[in-house]
């Protein structure tokens, strides 16, 4: 019978446990390095699909940038040009012209010039509240929808002035694309200040659209571009023949 207490049975057994403690641990190390190259790779693959983002966001804000001079330069063109070349016809016309049709044509010409005054900066945003700045936008946007403005809560005294000019551009791009396509009869905005959290909310009774399958053109990238800077959410909702909402949710510390 072997003797268990022999000094060559105890070095075999030595040596066993020695080869599984040495198997353990290179295990245990190339366990790790494997998982230390995969966390690796993950943070490499995610920091790249950060910078990617980050070019798209560069890319669509500088699309936007174009577009929105685009359009104003449309305005001035198209609109404003136009009104006072028909003023100035007016007082040129062998057919005569009244007081009447002067004072139409450049209150007309005063509002849109309010318009595209907006779509550069809104006045005095610096002196002017958050809510008399979105109050503003409603007075710029055509007489053929009725605008309900309302506002719940204490307006925060300290709003920096670039999350004003945010929070403008994004109702103004919101109530464009609510008079552009909805066919809307009513529009309510309503901006909620919270102890914590400040929500900016449209609703509209237009026609809707079918949020699933709505191309995401540049009005909504200028949206969540902006919303992004904000660290808002942006939720629109919509059905078909059942009008259209949207709420930006940001919290009081990032204004």
């Amino acid at each position: 019978m072997e003797d268990w207490n022999s000094s060559k049975t105890i070095a075999l057994w030595l040596s066993i446990i020695l080869v599984i403690f040495i198997f353990l641990s290179v295990s245990i190390v190339y366990i790790i390095k494997v998982y230390l190259v995969r966390i690796h790779k993950e943070k490499a693959k995610a920091d790249q699909l950060k910078l990617d983002y980050k070019e798209s966001l560069i890319q669509d804000s500088i699309l936007i940038q174009e577009s929105e001079r685009e359009r104003i330069a449309a305005d001035l063109h198209d609109s404003l040009i136009g009104k006072l070349n028909s003023i100035k016809y007016l007082f040129y016309s062998s057919e005569g012209w009244s007081k009447q049709d002067i004072q139409d044509k450049l209150e007309e010409s005063i509002k849109l010039t309010r318009h595209i005054s907006h779509d550069l900066c809104p006045p005095l945003i610096e002196e002017s509240s958050l809510v008399e700045i979105i109050e503003e936008l409603t007075y710029a946007f055509p007489e053929t929808t009725r605008i309900k403005f309302t506002y719940s809560g204490t307006e925060y005294p300290n709003i920096s002035k670039s999350s004003k000019l945010q929070l403008s551009r994004i109702s103004q791009e919101i109530l464009t694309n609510i008079f552009k396509h909805s066919q809307a009869e009513n529009v309510d905005i309503h901006i909620h200040f919270g102890s914590q959290f400040l929500a900016l909310y449209f609703t509209d009774n237009g026609i809707g659209y079918n949020i699933n399958k709505k191309s995401k053109g540049l009005g909504h990238k200028n949206i969540m571009l902006r919303s992004e800077y904000l660290k808002a959410l942006a939720i629109p909702k919509s059905s078909i023949g059942l009008g259209s909402s949207y709420l930006i949710l940001t919290k009081k510390s990032n204004i």
